[in-house]
């Protein structure tokens, strides 16, 4: 029964550490992108719990294919981050955020393949 209120929780906290009005704020040391992704697994962990927990084979069927799907996108995503914190330097929003704005950065092949697979990456979390 506590399983919605666990991934509305989990997925809360990841949406309210992304800084989104500006940089440098006070609690950007938490807004670590392997902590938001951790956040988000854990959502969906939930949420295959919650359909196994329903007991019917349509439930086991669905926490299945997210399961699977999670298998494949979580590890891409943490190599999308694992480029852009090589990058920045740093795994941290805000300082990954300023740098890539910056004019330093300029056209990298690595950046290239990391955009790739976050095409790959939100075309498989949409289910499609």
């Amino acid at each position: 029964r506590a399983n919605p209120y666990l991934i509305l929780a989990a997925t809360w906290v990841a949406a309210s550490l992304v800084p989104t009005f500006g940089a440098g704020l006070m609690f950007s040391w938490s807004a670590d992108l392997i902590a938001i992704i951790a956040l988000l697994g854990l959502a969906r962990f939930f949420l295959a719990l919650a359909g196994l927990d329903v007991g019917t084979s349509f439930g086991g069927i669905g926490s299945s294919r997210e399961v699977m799907i999670a298998s494949l996108a979580e590890p891409a995503m943490l190599m999308i981050v694992f480029t852009l914190a090589l990058v920045a330097g740093s795994t941290q929003l805000s300082t990954m955020a300023g740098f890539l704005v910056s004019s330093e950065v300029g056209l990298r092949v690595s950046l290239g393949m990391a955009l790739i697979a976050l095409i790959m990456v939100a075309i498989a979390e949409n289910a499609r």
